[in-house]
């Protein structure tokens, strides 16, 4: 049986889960970097608020595989919560004063530390998701592709999570010492 004479039950309960999730990823991103300059995907930084309304389009995916769709229904639900989680402090603080915190912490610590964190806390993610797909049983069911969707959540974390501990470090690294030069 179809809804509205096009969709199943599952693609439209997809659809709607899909646009929700989308707009709270969407939407937590506004409130926590109204600018995108603590946006940690450089794609989005650089496509601006366009491209971020364009992912709301994501939704239409459970019309084309609803197995995708569930996939993209979790890892956009996981990013949300993400943002969630840090944009209090970024609200709290402004898009400056985040950005003056995380520089002052990049110059008390090292990348490497930064990065061991965002991989290993990535790959913990990454661990429970694919023991998930696991015991799924296989592509057939639901499951599975909702755990695919927190395997890749953990992919796009070690990603964007390094990248984005890149370009901090790099913005606050230190002169170089002009000791014994001239």
């Amino acid at each position: 049986m179809s809804i509205l004479g096009f969709a199943t039950p599952a693609q439209a309960t997809l659809f709607v889960l899909i646009l929700i999730s989308r707009l709270g990823d969407v939407g937590s991103t506004f409130v926590a970097t109204p600018t995108l300059k603590m946006e940690a995907n450089p794609l989005m930084r650089l496509g601006g608020w366009r491209l971020a309304l364009a992912s709301l389009l994501l939704c239409l995916i459970p019309f084309y595989d609803v197995r995708l769709g569930m996939t993209v229904l979790v890892l956009s639900l996981l990013v949300t919560a993400s943002n969630l989680s840090k944009g209090w402090l970024m609200r709290a603080l402004g898009e400056e004063g985040y950005s003056a915190v995380t520089a002052a912490a990049a110059q008390r610590s090292s990348l490497l530390t930064a990065l061991a964190f965002v991989l290993v806390g990535a790959f913990s993610v990454g661990l429970a998701g694919l023991v998930m797909v696991y015991v799924s049983g296989g592509p057939r069911t639901w499951s599975y592709w909702a755990a695919s969707g927190v395997v890749l959540y953990a992919v796009a974390t070690a990603f964007y999570g390094s990248l984005a501990a890149v370009g901090l470090f790099r913005r606050v690294a230190r002169p170089r010492s002009s000791e014994g030069t001239l």
